[in-house]
């Protein structure tokens, strides 16, 4: 048995002999294998758009992830391709010299921002969709002391996609597909009762996510961070 992470390859695997009790899980290409891939899918999008969750395993760096991206700055040219798989920043736009220290560092502020701002102010900021991608606009152009140099920033990406039987999903806990897709299929075999208690499992194992997405590690300090005082040292009633 695979351990976790599970591709989308075990996945199936798990999928067949819940649903059919059999071993032998259909080829990839096959109807049902593909039938499967598209529930499987449907499952991550679920989990990616769980109401008020904003999940640890999609918050990723420029560094790490990097698809589709442009990252090296050219002289004068203020625009740059964000990653394929980008949604919206978590942070601040850094610029790196060639031994990965910071040089500067860029505020982001909403498009609409932007007209607000005078020419000579730095800031920069995203603009795009999910169908067409996102761009980062930075102002003023790059001079030419920035020429070559890196972009770096942290995001919150796409959950990703089954395409291929190599796809590993990001979840903590992939037995939410496996048991999402089996009830889906037995509503579809019209079997309520199964249907039922494989939505049962799957909605427990979503809570248990949500729950571990949000717990603090041990030995942290649980109060409410006070952030005038971590931005500027300001003490209560300053």
């Amino acid at each position: 048995m695979a351990i976790i992470p599970f591709t989308e390859s075990d996945l199936q695997d798990q999928i067949h002999t819940l649903y059919e009790n059999d071993p032998d899980t259909p080829a990839s290409t096959e109807d049902d294998y593909l039938i499967r891939r598209r529930l499987m899918n449907v499952m991550v999008n679920r989990w990616e758009n769980n109401m008020g969750t904003l999940w640890n395993e999609l918050w990723t760096n420029t560094s790490v992830v990097s698809t589709g991206a442009t990252l090296t700055i050219a002289t004068d040219d203020s625009t740059y391709t964000a990653p394929t798989a980008f949604l919206f920043p978590g942070g601040f736009v850094k610029v790196l010299n060639s031994d990965g220290t910071v040089h500067k560092t860029y505020p982001v502020i909403k498009p609409e921002q932007a007209q607000s701002m005078s020419s000579a102010d730095e800031y920069c900021y995203f603009r795009g969709d999910t169908s067409s991608g996102y761009t980062l606009v930075m102002n003023p152009a790059p001079t030419s002391d920035l020429n070559g140099k890196t972009l770096n920033y942290d995001y919150y990406k796409r959950a990703t996609a089954f395409t291929t039987t190599t796809v590993t999903p990001e979840m903590s806990d992939p037995y939410y597909i496996v048991h999402g897709v089996v009830a889906e299929l037995h509503k579809a075999d019209n079997n309520l009762a199964l249907y039922d208690s494989s939505l049962a499992e799957a909605e427990d194992r979503l809570k248990q996510m949500v729950m571990r997405n949000t717990m603090f590690a041990n030995y942290q300090d649980f109060g409410m961070e006070d952030q005038q005082y971590v931005n500027n040292g300001a003490t209560f009633g300053s």
